[in-house]
């Protein structure tokens, strides 16, 4: 937050920044880096988009919208894929779409490991 009370949501460059190394590895093909993300939009801290986002800029790559947009719970709607560097964003702004991501995870590393 910026100041008391304030619901300014403000992503720190050095929670950012320690991951550009790993990000580039993957785009290298050296590591494997996935992240997946909701839309939610807490009220104090810098979400998943506007980190994912950060991550991005720093690596000159954008998330890419999905089309047609799905309309299913938990559906992909934009990415990004560099090597093996891969953000994932899906729908949702409550806590259940959230959480589900840990749920889905076996099926996404499957989803990057076929063939």
């Amino acid at each position: 937050p910026q100041g008391t009370g304030s619901t300014t949501r403000v992503v720190d460059p050095a929670h950012i920044d320690i991951w550009v190394p790993f990000a580039k590895a993957a785009m290298r093909g050296e590591k494997t880096f996935v992240i997946t993300l909701s839309h939610i939009e807490p009220a104090t801290f810098a979400s998943t988009l506007e980190c994912a986002n950060a991550l991005l800029d720093r690596v000159a790559l954008k998330l890419e919208p999905i089309s047609p947009v799905p309309t299913h719970s938990l559906a992909l709607v934009a990415r990004v894929d560099a090597g093996n560097f891969h953000v994932w964003s899906y729908v949702g702004t409550n806590a259940a779409a959230h959480m589900a991501h840990v749920h889905h995870m076996a099926d996404v590393w499957k989803s990057i490991e076929a063939p």
